[in-house]
């Protein structure tokens, strides 16, 4: 398996354990929890939550030499619900926002997964389609997990020389070759 196949499935498990802590808290949402896909906009289906892959991400080398790195993933939940009065959107977005949280900190499955949550950015909005009122909320969750690359396989080394020197004077101490 390729290092860039490995590093694709990490993201993959990390949403799909969001998804999976979603849908085995049982939600105001029920079962309308859905994978990356376009928006539902029928308010026959809300409410509804759809996790999404991360669209941004920030890698910070952890030391010098083989490149390793924390990773922060900002994965997407995005909560619509629909309602005839903003009070009621209020009420079930809160609602669900409550249940969505509890049920990312608490899952085990995507603890093993994760070093840790880094922030939690939440917006709400409310879209108005004629006599219907739709209330969406934007909840991303910063997820931090280590990256590792090992270095490319190359020309085994064979033969190593070197020459030791004195600093100050410039003068040849001695040298040597080792065969390996």
């Amino acid at each position: 398996m390729s290092q860039t196949t490995t590093i694709i499935s990490y993201r993959k498990q990390i949403r799909s354990a969001i998804l999976g802590a979603i849908q085995a808290a049982n939600t105001a949402a029920g079962t309308r929890v859905f994978p990356p896909r376009d928006l539902p906009t029928d308010p026959k289906i809300m409410p509804c939550v759809i996790v999404s892959s991360p669209p941004r991400e920030r890698a910070q080398s952890l030391v010098k030499g083989q490149p390793s790195f924390e990773t922060t993933g900002l994965f997407p939940v995005t909560v619509r619900v629909a309602a005839q009065t903003i009070e009621s959107i209020d009420d079930q977005l809160e609602t669900l926002i409550v249940q969505i949280k509890g049920a990312i900190f608490s899952y085990m499955p995507l603890i093993d997964l994760i070093e840790r949550v880094a922030f939690v950015e939440t917006t709400t909005e409310l879209i108005s389609e004629g006599s219907n009122k739709i209330g969406q909320a934007n909840i991303v969750f910063a997820c931090e997990f280590p990256e590792f690359y090992s270095p490319a396989p190359g020309v085994p080394l064979t033969e190593f020389q070197a020459t030791i020197t004195d600093q100050v004077t410039g003068v040849q101490l001695g040298s040597f070759d080792l065969k390996l």
